[in-house]
């Protein structure tokens, strides 16, 4: 359980696509890291640090996610897009507002990160994933990947 966002669970796993999901447990586990440093009151010393590691697993994941859209033509995907550049936009205003290191800052970034994350999630991501599970292939619990995983999409 991420106790700073009270996200983490199995229903958060929403693409079925192992790559995809574990992107979205390694940002969950960076929102669990920042609060446990405002908790125990190292979060000064290491937002800089956190924003720049959070800057780049968004930027992966966001263009994993942005890759699968355009290959599967995803007709949503121009508004999940702008989702992803609001949240690019909003950890770049973090990190530059960070060089102070002010608790304020890892009090704005838990802010950012409970207001999007969450509801990015539920809403866009829970879309994108369904789609994908509709259009090619539902997942297996095996460790069989799905067709899209693997290329094989199209292929009997």
């Amino acid at each position: 359980m991420c106790p700073a966002v009270g996200l983490f669970s199995a229903a958060f796993a929403l693409s079925g696509i192992s790559s995809v999901d574990a992107q979205h447990v390694e940002i969950l586990q960076l929102a669990d890291k920042l609060h446990v440093a405002m908790t125990s009151g190292t979060a000064m010393m290491m937002i800089e640090d956190f924003l720049q590691e959070l800057e780049v697993c968004l930027a992966i994941h966001l263009g994993t996610e942005e890759r699968l859209m355009e290959t599967f033509r995803f007709d949503r995907r121009t508004d999940h897009i702008r989702e992803h550049d609001r949240a690019r936009d909003a950890v770049a205003r973090l990190r530059a507002a960070s060089g102070a290191g002010s608790m304020p800052i890892a009090f704005d970034t838990m802010e950012f990160l409970r207001g999007w994350l969450r509801p990015h999630l539920e809403g866009p991501d829970r879309e994108l994933g369904d789609f994908l599970r509709e259009h090619y292939g539902k997942p297996v619990e095996s460790a069989r990947p799905l067709a899209i995983e693997t290329g094989d999409v199209g292929r009997a």
